[in-house]
């Protein structure tokens, strides 16, 4: 029989248990229902159904297996010793309020001023037959832990801990409107065949991430809010997506790895902190009607990623857009306004771009360190970049056997820039000047003709900038006004998990 102490100042109390007997089909166990008292201390196996109400004081860890479950009821108050959690195998149902909500936390709440961390371990539901969280508050809890289950979780906060909810090894769960707050590391973490759907909530101050998607998970955030975050959020598996969310202040807004152009990026707002939007390790995701505004790097492609970049408008940043070591992006119809740098290049990125508007940036367009055909060409051995420089990384992680991998560029010497508006001036210069000169919104081989490398002798000619083809007037469906976007967002459904 589950493990019942009252404390001692109900020991006096005469202890009423309320047993619920459902009507059951030949050969199926019949549903009870334990209803603990208010005021008692719980630990072990769960031997029968079971509902928690007032306060609770869970002094080791409790077990809800197969063929179990347990209610905690609206008002309810759960305490935590510091190694207890609740383990559950069976089913579980936290049915807060609005008005009364669940609490769970250690056995003494933390003060406004400690820093947050693990005071107790959090939930771990595995292969459990449902999960369902409503209207509860998690303080200063460790990871909860969900292996093979679809949980949905609703109007629930998580706060002053280690970390929110980690989903692993399958299960299709929705989080919504719910707040992930003041943690240590991490509010939502998807992995292994887990297929999570982030929807309508708010993710603020963390020491790392708002939502990660690790390898083989699946993860879409839509209509969310994060402020003041490392990393809001990380996505890297195709058919994820990251939509209509809002970004304030984090290093890194949205940062993408090893994707494709399954993976779509659509109708964020970022303004200020570091970097708005991070393609790393080649990612190439679709990048639609983002704005990005006040940041030190709106997009920054790095490692051989070759995104899409379209229809955004990336305005007031130190540089819309960087591209460092083989990132070759597609830039059309984006708006690119009022930013020290408009689009930067380094290493050997040839992006192409075409049919944007450029208007008052101090400059449009700079080629950096290694923007060079003539040292592609000419120096046989260079230092290990893209695949290469991954593969390298990866073996000494002892994750790969080293490979030779080809990273020679093939390229003329030339940017090219054809087919855009450059503002007023910088057209005026380019009708003045033609189409082969030096332009003072660029910073080419006009400014630069020769460079130097440190670690290769010689120098090197710079390469150019090619205008031809300016447009005379702005492009009419530049930026995020010109995109014809999706089907709108709709809510996911109050009662089970988005179909995937």
């Amino acid at each position: 029989m589950f493990k019942r102490i009252l404390k001692p100042l109900l020991a006096l109390a005469t202890v009423a248990f309320v047993c619920q007997t459902a009507f059951a089909a030949p050969g199926e166990r019949a549903a009870q229902s334990v209803a603990a008292p208010s005021g008692i201390e719980v630990s072990g196996l769960l031997e029968s159904d079971a509902i928690w109400s007032g306060d609770v004081l869970v002094t080791k860890t409790v077990i809800v297996p197969v063929g179990i479950k347990l209610l905690i009821e609206a008002g309810a108050r759960v305490r935590f010793s510091p190694t207890a959690r609740l383990d559950v195998n069976g089913e579980l149902e936290i049915d807060g309020s609005k008005e009364r909500p669940v609490w769970l936390g250690p056995e003494e709440e933390p003060t406004a001023q400690d820093s947050p961390k693990a005071l107790w371990p959090g939930l771990r539901i595995v292969n459990a037959k449902l999960g369902r969280i409503g209207h509860a508050r998690f303080v200063g809890a460790g990871w909860s832990e969900i292996v093979g289950t679809s949980l949905n979780v609703r109007n629930t906060v998580f706060e002053k801990g280690l970390g929110g909810l980690k989903f692993t090894t399958g299960g299709t769960s929705l989080v919504s409107e719910s707040t992930f707050a003041q943690l240590a590391q991490g509010g939502v973490n998807v992995s292994t065949g887990a297929a999570v759907e982030v929807f309508d909530s708010t993710f603020s101050q963390f020491g790392d991430f708002g939502v990660i998607n690790g390898q083989r998970g699946l993860v879409r955030v839509k209509v969310c809010e994060f402020d003041r975050c490392k990393r809001g959020v990380r996505g890297m598996n195709d058919g994820s997506g990251i939509k209509e969310n809002s970004f304030k202040n984090c290093e890194i807004a949205i940062a993408v790895l090893q994707s494709s152009g399954n993976l779509v990026i659509w109708n964020n707002r970022i303004s200020g902190g570091g970097i708005g939007i991070l393609c790393n390790q080649f990612a190439s995701p679709k990048v639609l009607a983002n704005e990005i505004n006040g940041a030190k790097e709106g997009i920054r492609c790095f490692q051989g990623s070759s995104p899409l970049l379209a229809h955004n408008r990336i305005e007031g940043c130190e540089t819309a857009i960087s591209c460092v070591q083989l990132c070759k992006p597609l830039i059309e119809k984006n708006q690119i306004f009022r930013n020290k740098v408009g689009i930067y290049l380094q290493a050997s990125s040839y992006a192409v771009i075409r049919n944007n508007n450029f208007e008052d940036n101090a400059l449009h367009l700079e080629l950096g360190n290694m923007m060079s055909a003539d040292w592609e060409s000419r120096v046989a051995s260079k230092t290990p970049r893209g695949r290469q420089a991954r593969n390298q990384e990866l073996v000494k992680m002892g994750r790969a056997v080293p490979e030779k991998l080809e990273t020679k560029v093939a390229t003329s010497g030339e940017v090219g820039a054809r087919s855009n508006w450059w503002g007023e001036a910088t057209t005026a210069e380019m009708v003045e000047k033609g189409q082969n000169a030096g332009i003072a919104g660029f910073k080419d081989s006009f400014d630069t003709p020769k460079v130097s490398y440190k670690g290769y002798e010689g120098e090197y000619a710079l390469d150019r900038i090619s205008y031809a083809d300016w447009l005379n007037a702005p492009v009419g469906d530049a930026g995020p006004e010109g995109f014809k976007p999706p089907e709108k967002t709709q809510p996911p459904a109050t009662d089970s998990a988005p179909s995937q």
